[in-house]
């Protein structure tokens, strides 16, 4: 096998690891608000439909390719099994981690919401950079978390805004593109909002 193949096969394999891992992550996420009974479900769900897949790729391969596949068949099929049998592993993976995780990660939100609601004052004199009265994604660029740890503000609470703009904020329109911003209200309604979203945890 060339260079070439080799170096294709394994571009191949990485990519669908990483997609793998992705929707596994993005899908069990996408299930937090529905409950830990729901996170369970879903979990269980999708790591059978990942082990089915295991499955029939490994029946598929002990098959073998044929007794008169060419050698280019043979490599694009081993290609296929290998890219296929990463994504579904990363795939099982990150939907295992994730929902073994959903309940830390769900207290960490709340916790980060309830201390965004309780130093109203303190993130707007921080955060607000340009202070236009809202705070911005760029604004948050250039802040840091460690300037809200010397205002005793834990830095998740940064870390969450500017990673979770879209859960405390509110969309504002600019260009064609969707842009999200905090005011004022949206900081002032996290905690409740954020109880809200996740009551079945509480």
């Amino acid at each position: 096998m060339e260079v070439f193949e080799i170096g294709f096969m394994g571009f191949c394999t990485v990519f669908a690891a990483v997609l793998g891992w992705i929707a596994g992550w993005a899908i069990m996420s996408s299930t937090y608000e529905g409950g830990p009974r729901n996170v369970k479900r879903a979990c269980i769900f999708y790591c059978v439909v990942a082990l089915a897949g295991l499955s029939l790729l490994a029946v598929s391969y002990f098959s073998g390719p044929g007794e008169y596949a060419s050698s280019s068949e043979i490599y694009g099929r081993n290609v296929l099994h290998l890219s296929a049998t990463a994504a579904f592993v990363c795939f099982l993976w990150a939907s295992l981690i994730t929902a073994f995780d959903a309940r830390q990660c769900v207290i960490q939100w709340l916790d980060a919401a309830q201390c965004i609601t309780q130093n109203v004052d303190v993130l707007f004199s921080i955060c607000d950079v340009d202070k236009d009265g809202v705070i911005s994604e760029r604004d948050l660029d250039n802040t840091s978390g460690a300037t809200l740890t010397a205002r005793s503000i834990p830095s998740l609470v940064h870390r969450y805004m500017k990673n979770n703009i879209s859960a405390v904020g509110h969309v504002m329109g600019s260009g064609g593109r969707t842009v999200y911003a905090i005011s004022r209200a949206d900081v002032q309604a996290c905690q409740g909002k954020h109880q809200d979203l996740y009551k079945l945890w509480l």
